[in-house]
């Protein structure tokens, strides 16, 4: 699925950035665009699915939250516990795409 690929993508990409340059190292301007054009292309994927732009807009917030939250804590080995990181990511997203499907067709 496309839109399980970039977002595995852009988490990877948010871990290794805030691994190698810590978030206040990346300039303001630029992350500003990355945003900007995720964004985007997030609205262009999202709405053939004929989900409102309302829920694609709260759906774009979902995602930000719990790719910058994982990121973060993997970052600062906060989760404490044996579980395996990619297991919970891949559960976590499984339960967030889920969430999607069962929002489309409904404008």
């Amino acid at each position: 699925m496309i839109l399980r690929t970039g977002i595995r993508n852009y988490y990877f990409t948010k871990v290794y950035l805030l691994q190698c340059f810590g978030i206040t190292n990346l300039r303001v301007k630029k992350k500003n665009k990355a945003t900007t054009k995720l964004f985007s292309l997030l609205f262009r994927v999202l709405q053939p699915l004929n989900i409102s732009d309302y829920n694609i807009e709260h759906i774009i917030r979902t995602l930000r939250g719990f790719l910058e939250g994982f990121a973060l804590l993997v970052n600062n080995n906060a989760f404490g516990n044996p579980i395996s990181i990619k297991e919970s990511f891949d559960l976590s997203l499984d339960i967030i795409l889920n969430g999607i499907k069962s929002l489309e067709g409904g404008k």
